[in-house]
């Protein structure tokens, strides 16, 4: 009797195995197939926080260029105007990795959607590849666009130029804006951190995005940024802090979560501090905000007060660095409890209200959809904005110390040049640690603020940088392709070359 029950058993088994070999056989923790929304989650993260290589880009580069930022470690090359190949490669693969990544979410969507869902996933979808592909091109210039990213179909794409790249961004933009209603289901929902799938803030995002693609041709090609900006301006726009575009880090969790900067500032040999030229720009303007964005000297802090704010200055000489690292307790660091603290999840900024005031004030201050008085109203509402923005409303930052600052520095006055200079300088402190792309375009594209640079000659002969390089592998792998766009470069595939609308 035993022996045939094991065999029924066994039968039974067999039977049970066999009918559900397929099921059995996967592992549940491990799926197969991916949603767009997932892959869209991911690119929103790295785009802004992970890629475009924070470290390497956004604090050794630009945030030392524009003088945001200073280092003590003369082992950082590019903080002194030389170049390492990787930090270039390191930007060029993650903006082509991620754009990728945003093809396929469409594939995908349209896979998996039909409908108002198809068309709002693939606008808002799109609206960030355009975001993308904009900082791409400003930061190197003439890129692979058209035939890039078609695989073994293509492995020599052609370099599209930055004025064609731009034409077709703001066609695929008004597409993308047309495609949308503000009365859309939020069919993103959880998946879209900046806005959990409202559509009528991406739409807001979107027309600011044409807004400030405009501006940045000005100087390039005049009519159609005059006719895009007006355009822009016309239509609805991010109307308070409340629209701003926040990514948020997940305070108080894993150190996977926080701010890149949290993990860069404990650091004892290549920690960033703050830049002269910030600290003393902060320092002139008696701005409140010091003492929120920059942390005191740590001797000033031991020594018991008056408490000091110093800042490393823009690509220091050797000898300039040898007194930095022998009196590193001497300069001023960011202020990490605000910014970059597991205990305070301030989110990193991808756009903001303060950002928009101040380009709508430099629209009207050229009449493209305004007029000097409205540049005066949208000047005041972008300092208010940036200074009741998270962190400084958390800060504690006082009503009455904001009027005094708007009393004393929120009046345009004098030429343009130096109306549009109070209008940037403002925009540049907003920029601080999470928008250091924007930063350096904004500086190269208006020439303000003013910047000196460093004692430095590195590559440049002691001239800021204008761009970043090409990926090395362009040349090797790529290289008619790769010479006939740098045939196109004043100064060939160097730091020094001027991209299309840096003019």
């Amino acid at each position: 009797m035993k022996k045939i029950l094991i065999f029924f058993f066994a039968i039974l088994i067999s039977v049970s195995c066999t009918d559900n070999f397929e099921e059995i056989n996967t592992r549940q923790d491990q799926p197969t197939t991916v949603n767009a929304e997932f892959l869209f989650s991911g690119v929103l993260r790295d785009s802004f926080k992970e890629k475009g290589s924070y470290w390497l880009n956004s604090i050794l580069e630009w945030g030392n260029w524009i003088q945001h930022y200073g280092n003590q470690n003369a082992g950082f090359t590019t903080a002194h105007y030389i170049d390492i190949d990787r930090y270039n490669d390191a930007f060029w693969a993650d903006h082509y990795e991620s754009i990728s990544d945003l093809r396929f979410a469409k594939q995908l969507a349209a896979e998996q959607n039909s409908g108002d869902a198809l068309r709002v996933k693939l606008a808002i979808i799109e609206i960030l590849e355009i975001v993308l592909w904009q900082r791409l091109t400003d930061v190197v210039g003439d890129v692979p666009y058209n035939e890039a990213i078609l695989g073994s179909e293509n492995t020599t794409p052609t370099f599209d130029t930055q004025q064609s790249i731009y034409s077709d961004l703001f066609t695929r933009l008004d597409a993308a804006i047309g495609n949308l209603n503000a009365s859309d289901f939020e069919f993103l929902g959880g998946a879209d951190f900046l806005y959990g799938g409202n559509v009528e803030n991406w739409i807001k995002f979107a027309n600011f995005q044409k807004l400030k693609m405009g501006l940045r041709i000005s100087n390039a090609d005049a009519g159609l940024a005059q006719s895009t900006v007006t355009a822009a301006m016309g239509s609805s726009l991010p109307a308070s802090n409340g629209d701003n575009a926040i990514l948020p880090l997940i305070g108080n969790t894993e150190a996977a979560n926080e701010h890149p900067l949290a993990d860069l500032i404990d650091r004892t040999v290549d920690a960033p501090y703050a830049g002269e030229t910030l600290v003393e720009t902060l320092k002139s303007l008696n701005d409140p905000r010091l003492g929120i964005m920059i942390n005191p000297t740590a001797n000033s802090i031991s020594g018991g007060g008056p408490l000091e704010y110093v800042g490393i200055p823009a690509a220091p000489s050797d000898a300039q660095y040898a007194t930095i690292n022998a009196n590193q307790d001497d300069f001023s660091r960011p202020n990490t409890t605000w910014y970059a603290s597991l205990d305070f999840d301030k989110g990193l900024n991808v756009m903001t209200f303060a950002e928009v005031s101040f380009a709508k004030a430099e629209a009207a201050l050229r009449g493209w959809g305004g007029t000097g008085a409205d540049a005066q109203t949208y000047f005041e509402e972008g300092i208010r904005a940036a200074m009741t923005m998270t962190p400084f409303a958390e800060a504690g930052l006082a009503s009455t110390d904001i009027d005094d600052y708007v009393t004393a520095h929120g009046t345009l006055a004098g030429t343009f040049d130096e109306q549009l200079e109070q209008i940037q300088t403002q925009k540049w402190i907003v920029f601080f640690v999470d928008q250091e792309d924007e930063a350096f375009s904004e500086w190269r594209r208006t020439g303000f603020p003013q910047l000196t640079p460093g004692l430095n000659p590195g590559e440049t002969g002691g001239t800021i940088p204008r761009r970043l390089k090409y990926h090395a592998n362009e040349e090797l792998l790529n290289e008619a392709n790769y010479n006939s766009a740098v045939s196109r470069l004043s100064n060939g595939d160097t730091f020094m070359s001027r991209v299309w609308w840096d003019q």
